[in-house]
């Protein structure tokens, strides 16, 4: 035996609470929202116009990106608090629709309850089911009655969403005063310093050098090649050298330095003093590209 039909304003509540409780929810989220974004960026703000003013960027980024990391996490935790101590039941949410008014507070608690129970009151008879619908209508009507915005005010979400635009304006007053330097400034504190790109290897890629000479006509000398050598060279003025070698590395381009050896200082007349610095290293009189063929033939 099925029981009697439902009240046909039992929906019009459930439909008004569920608004009040997805309202709540927006709210609540939007207000973590801003806050959390108008943390973050007052942070990076913050840290930006430090390193602008010459703050030791290793202190400076670990500050300001711990402050900036820390907003959002203390906005999640003050949602997850708030959203945890308001209630979310059809009485609760009914006790904070009805604000300080006790009348509406005891009729829309009193309506949500007797919903609840009504197929058990209905079994057992000892109520008027009549009566029962049609206190749940007038709890309806006051409910339809009631504006959701001033039950339920987002003054907290606007309130964020001022700070978090106020925090914006800042910022691009900053960068329109600052320039280029506090872009670069509010950059490095986030991706921090640029590596420096490491330039070509100097190291020796072979020891192996063959040369092969051809001499000026004037000495008469024959050509000449010489394996197994460091790479030094003597030769007379105007001698053509050809170098082969192969280098122990795939490489993709290498350079021959040239430096020109001291000639050997005459001797002192006197001995030098024990602490004498030693000659300084030769510098380079001229760099020439090498062919490279099979990445290691040069």
């Amino acid at each position: 035996m099925s029981g009697p039909p439902m009240s046909r304003a039992a929906p019009d509540i459930s439909r008004r609470l569920d608004q009040a409780k997805r309202r709540r929810l927006r709210v609540i989220l939007a207000t973590a929202a801003c806050a959390a974004l108008a943390g973050a960026a007052a942070a990076l703000l913050a840290g930006a116009a430090a390193l602008h003013l010459g703050a030791r960027p290793g202190v400076a980024r670990w500050v300001f990106l711990t402050l900036a990391l820390a907003a959002p996490i203390a906005a999640a935790a003050w949602a997850w608090r708030l959203g945890r101590r308001l209630p979310w039941t059809a009485a609760g949410t009914a006790r904070a629709l009805a604000g300080g008014s006790s009348t509406l507070r005891d009729e829309l608690v009193s309506a949500v309850e007797l919903l609840e129970a009504r197929p058990a009151l209905a079994e057992s008879g000892g109520v008027s089911i009549e009566l029962l619908d049609a206190h749940v209508e007038r709890a309806a009507k006051s409910l339809g009655a009631v504006d959701l915005a001033a039950a339920i005010p987002d003054r907290p979400a606007r309130r964020a969403g001022l700070a978090l635009l106020g925090v914006a304006v800042l910022s691009l007053a900053a960068l329109g005063a600052g320039g280029r330097p506090f872009a670069r400034a509010w950059l490095r504190l986030v991706a921090g310093d640029a590596a420096q790109s490491a330039g070509p290897s100097l190291e020796p890629i072979t020891g192996d050098v063959e040369l092969s000479y051809r001499f000026p006509a004037h000495t008469h000398r024959p050509p000449q090649t010489l394996s197994g050598t460091g790479g030094e060279i003597r030769a007379p003025k105007g001698t053509e050298i050809s170098l082969r070698t192969r280098a122990d590395r795939p490489v993709e381009v290498a350079e021959l330095e040239l430096t020109l050896a001291a000639r050997p200082a005459p001797p002192p007349a006197s001995p030098p003093p024990a602490a004498s610095p030693p000659p300084p290293a030769p510098e380079p009189i001229r760099r020439i590209a090498l062919a490279v063929a099979n990445q290691r033939d040069l």
